[in-house]
């Protein structure tokens, strides 16, 4: 991949694989970007406003998925996981994350394949505020 901007020029691109979760804004401070001349590059970080659960991924997984999430605080974070019926099959994480770009692994081989859901509740512990929210994951073995 190649970047070319004029200078004062800001480019956006993802920085991580999934671009919804966290997005970069890359611009340049040199001098001069004609000629050959080497520039300097600054990233600058967008700050979290909100809380957001990412789909997991990979995602049909087989044994092991990640479920990422936006945390625009210090948060008391619960990941239940349900069926396709709805009930309840237990808490796979319940912890403390600091604010970011947190990744839960899960790994579900004790289940057999199929439809699950899991609901994350996030409740911020700096500036309050709750979250909830519910992603689908498909289980292939």
């Amino acid at each position: 991949m190649s970047l070319r901007a004029r200078k004062g020029e800001a480019i956006s691109c993802p920085a991580h694989p999934r671009p919804a979760l966290n997005d970069r804004t890359i611009s340049n401070t040199g001098k001069d970007l004609e000629g050959g001349s080497s520039i300097g590059v600054q990233a600058v970080i967008q700050l979290l406003q909100t809380f957001r659960l990412g789909q997991n991924y990979p995602n049909p997984f087989n044994a092991q998925t990640v479920i990422p999430l936006e945390l625009p605080q210090r948060s008391r974070v619960k990941i239940e996981l349900f069926n396709l019926r709805g009930q309840s099959l237990g808490v796979i994480h319940e912890g403390i994350e600091n604010a970011g770009w947190p990744r839960i692994r899960y790994n579900a081989s004790a289940l057999s394949s199929g439809v699950y859901f899991y609901r994350v509740t996030a409740e911020g512990l700096e500036k309050g505020g709750m979250y909830q929210n519910v992603g689908k994951m498909l289980l292939l073995k």
